[in-house]
């Protein structure tokens, strides 16, 4: 069962209007977005984005007979143009943002974002773009990989890794599975007892260079401004530290009296050692709770 994460936190962050209009910009498998309905009254709305295929298909299958509800098959990236197109610039009163690759993709090992279970080398979140992870390894080249490995993961020994990628590809061994890839890192690094699986910044850092999750965590977030109303809230859920810096920088650049728009940081929260328990993916999680003010 899909376990959304620090769930009374973000509704309580977005104090919601039961008249108010609402985005949930990462639908999942639609927990955060049942517990906004709940809170809404009939003249209320909530717009649900998410580029995963899947995911719209249940949205929309789960909020069939639900006026309330518009899921849109987009990235939050095109939250801006998909809202102009709306009208609604300028009068949404809250954004939830739960970044990162989902339960359901890592669940399901066609997906290949999991090194625990066999699966092809995919890794989209969207899965009507073009780029795979086994395209972006097979045509990268040594220096880039590791590069990518060593900035999107933070694996120092990216080189090593890279390295071993490469002569895999060039043996012409299969290079098309997420065990084959996770064999060859743990080869090269050896097993780390009681620390994480050795694949596991590379698998992170190669997900984010397919579906450019930095670059359209950015230009999201410089979107939300003219998107939300004066008063209204942004509730972002971010995982690991490159996230965590997009989202500082956000408050950092709204924060100062001679920006175009203002916000303020109402809180930043973590889980609580009981959800940890029982929601073992919340453990990095934080959960920034921001205020437009002008």
């Amino acid at each position: 069962m899909h376990i959304p994460v620090m769930l009374k936190n973000c509704i309580d962050g977005l104090a919601i209007n039961p008249a108010g209009i609402y985005i949930d910009a990462t639908y999942g498998r639609g927990g955060h977005s049942q517990a906004i309905l709940d809170s809404l009254g009939p003249k209320g709305s909530l717009i649900c984005f998410d580029q995963d295929v899947e995911a719209v298909a249940h949205a929309k299958t789960r909020f069939l007979s639900d006026e309330r509800v518009m899921v849109i098959h987009a990235s939050f990236m095109k939250m801006h143009s998909t809202l102009s197109g709306l009208g609604l610039l300028g009068k949404v009163d809250g954004v939830l943002m739960d970044i990162g690759v989902s339960s359901p993709q890592l669940d399901e090992a066609n997906r290949g974002f999991s090194f625990m279970r066999d699966g092809a080398l995919d890794m989209r979140m969207n899965q009507t773009q073009v780029l795979t992870a086994y395209e972006y390894l097979m045509s990268v080249s040594q220096t880039e990989l590791a590069d990518t490995i060593y900035t999107l993961g933070d694996e120092r020994s990216s080189r090593r890794i890279a390295r071993a990628i490469i002569d895999a590809r060039k043996n012409k061994q299969l290079l098309n599975s997420t065990l084959c890839l996770a064999n060859i890192i743990e080869q090269e690094l050896g097993k780390r007892v009681g620390k994480k699986h050795p694949a596991t910044k590379t698998f992170q850092a190669i997900r984010m260079v397919v579906n450019n999750e930095l670059g359209v965590l950015t230009e999201a977030l410089a979107q939300i401004p003219e998107i939300l109303s004066v008063g209204g809230r942004l509730v972002v859920i971010s995982f690991h530290g490159l996230e965590h810096i997009a989202v500082k920088d956000f408050i950092k650049k709204y924060r100062k009296k001679d920006a175009q728009y203002g916000f303020k940081l109402l809180s930043k929260e973590q889980p609580s050692q009981l959800e940890v328990k029982s929601n073992i993916r919340s453990r990095s999680a934080y959960t920034r709770i921001m205020e437009k003010c002008r």
